[in-house]
């Protein structure tokens, strides 16, 4: 809901983009993606279990997306560390809204190493229409080549699980424009919003 004059404001007083980020809209939730076929081969090699989120024990499990959210983020830019209490205060507020189909845990061997989490848009509600539209938030695992290809096929299985459940639409929400994240929504999404960050150097304020 920017007004689009907004931007000319940093940019004409001697600020610059440092960081593009996307969202992407899906209007077709059911796609096929061999690189998710593929790894569900792989899956079965690994003993690789792919569960849903438990509300019931919702401290523990995110507690386990909190240590693994810390090694899979480290890199990204303009990271800072959260310390556990404050990821947990802040999620918790969420947990009531949170449908377990909606957020899966990839575990190895009791480990987990690998998550996504979608919500249903409820601003569509505030605006009186139905909930047809799904937001994944957020796609992460811990790094390195050992599970190259989850991330494909956590985004599979929501999009899978979303058409199962009647959602005509889903949204792939603020993906940093570097990430590979953008990769594997180009399968399914087209960019409907384009996000700046300004930067600009100490010495020239």
């Amino acid at each position: 809901f920017t007004p689009k004059e907004w931007p000319a404001i940093f940019t004409n007083t001697g600020f610059k983009e440092i960081a593009g980020y996307s969202s992407a809209m899906a209007l077709n939730t059911d796609y096929d993606d061999r690189s998710a076929e593929k790894f569900m081969q792989k899956k079965q090699g690994l003993d690789l279990v792919i569960r849903p989120f438990r509300i019931e024990h919702s401290v523990t499990e995110l507690t386990a997306v909190h240590e693994l959210s810390l090694q899979s983020f480290s890199s990204n830019f303009l990271y800072s560390e959260i310390l556990q209490h404050d990821f947990l205060k802040l999620y918790e507020k969420i947990v009531p809204y949170v449908d377990p189909d909606f957020f899966l845990l990839a575990e190895h061997h009791g480990k987990l190493v690998g998550f996504i989490f979608a919500v249903p848009d409820f601003m569509q509600r505030q605006r009186g229409l139905d909930i047809d539209c799904l937001i994944i938030k957020t796609v992460a695992k811990i790094p390195g080549r050992q599970y190259a290809g989850l991330g494909n096929y956590l985004v599979h299985e929501i999009h899978r699980q979303a058409t199962a459940k009647g959602f005509k639409q889903i949204i792939h929400a603020l993906m940093y424009d570097s990430n590979v994240s953008m990769a594997i929504s180009g399968k399914s999404a087209q960019t409907m919003r384009k996000y700046a960050l300004y930067g600009k150097e100490p010495t020239q304020w």
